[in-house]
Order: C-alpha cells, then structure tokens, then sequence
C-alpha cells in the first residue's frame, strides 16, 4: 500500500533560502503498515532531496502515535511507547502533519 500526502502549499517563496524549498503536508498511512516503515521519497514531495522533515505527533483514540523519519531508509516509521508499530496493523486513521525543507 502507499501513503496519502496532501500538500499545503509553501510557506515561504520557493528559493527564500537559499534555493531550498519548504512546506507542510498531512500524511496519512495505509491500512497495512510494513514492518521498518512506509516508503517516502523526495519525489513524493515534489521535491529532489529531502534535507529535513519532522513530523508532528498525533493522538488517536487507540493510542499515542510517534512518527519519525528514516532519512537513510527514506520511510516514515510509526511507534507506540517507543515501539515500532508491528506489520499489517491498519493505520489508516493516522495523519500526521510534516514540516519539511528539500531542494
């Protein structure tokens, strides 16, 4: 499965800061999770590379969810008390939203 990105827009201007670019998108995971995290690449962004993202964190009704980027993997990975998420579970009511600069 693949994740679900909606964009935001950009904050700042394109090339702003230094030629990078910059923005916010909401994320949402699918409805079976693969062990090591769900795949996200520049080009999903609309982006060449991926300098930075941070993901905010979100509750759910189940349980608090941690989202953290895998920069060398290039997955979002999901964790419950530090845990990661095991495989198959159905996160597709999880939505985090995701600052990030890229070029």
């Amino acid at each position: 499965m693949a994740l679900t990105i909606v964009r935001h827009g950009f904050p700042f201007p394109p090339g702003a800061f230094g030629g990078r670019r910059m923005g916010y998108v909401d994320i949402t995971f699918d409805s079976s999770y693969a062990t090591g995290g769900e795949p996200l690449v520049a080009a999903d962004l609309g982006l060449g590379t991926i300098e930075l993202l941070i993901p905010a964190q979100r509750n759910t009704a189940a349980a608090l969810h941690t989202v953290n980027y895998d920069s060398q993997a290039h997955t979002l990975v999901a964790l419950v008390a530090g845990i990661q998420v095991a495989n198959a579970v159905n996160l597709a009511t999880l939505t985090v939203r995701c600052f990030y600069i890229g070029a």
